[in-house]
């Protein structure tokens, strides 16, 4: 979950207005990643990458009004309004995924472009990037990615198909 949330994040910040100053930046980022972790630890299938795509996506489309929780409250927490310093020609849609970090416009034509893939180095600037490079945030090593993974939420019941 590491380099996907890391990948994500990452993209999720060079949407962002660069005027913003790099501290800023860096909290954005550091905000998306730990909602992300949080988000997603009990939704990560290693095994089984389709297993949850459509709770690991992230939308960000203000066109339809449709935009993530995860943006929205990390922008707060690093004292912006996503709504005034966010920056794409297009809304924008983004799966996370066990091994693979992909992202589409909303509208047509989709083009997608994977950001992140398990064992290979992607290069080239993200989908409809403004700016060739951003930030990167590198989270301090105090930051265990797999201790929310132990985490059970008292009120989920998992009852396997077979139950049904």
């Amino acid at each position: 979950m590491k380099y996907e949330t890391e990948s994500a994040a990452s993209f999720w910040c060079s949407k962002v207005n660069p005027a913003l100053g790099e501290q800023v930046l860096c909290t954005f980022q550091k905000q998306v990643l730990n909602l992300m972790c949080e988000k997603y630890a009990l939704h990560w299938y290693e095994n089984n990458p389709l297993r949850g795509q459509a709770y690991r996506e992230i939308v960000c489309d203000f066109e339809t009004g449709q935009v993530d929780s995860i943006l929205v409250t990390a922008a707060d927490r690093a004292g912006f309004s996503l709504y005034q310093h966010f920056s794409s020609p297009r809304g924008l849609r983004m799966w996370v995924d066990p091994g693979e970090v992909e992202v589409s416009f909303t509208s047509k034509p989709h083009v997608t472009q994977i950001l992140y893939q398990k064992g290979q180095s992607l290069s080239g600037s993200p989908l409809g990037s403004p700016r060739s490079s951003s930030p990167v945030y590198y989270p301090s090593a105090e930051i265990d990615y797999y201790d929310s993974l132990s985490y059970t939420e008292p009120s989920l019941a998992y009852y396997p198909e077979s139950d049904y």
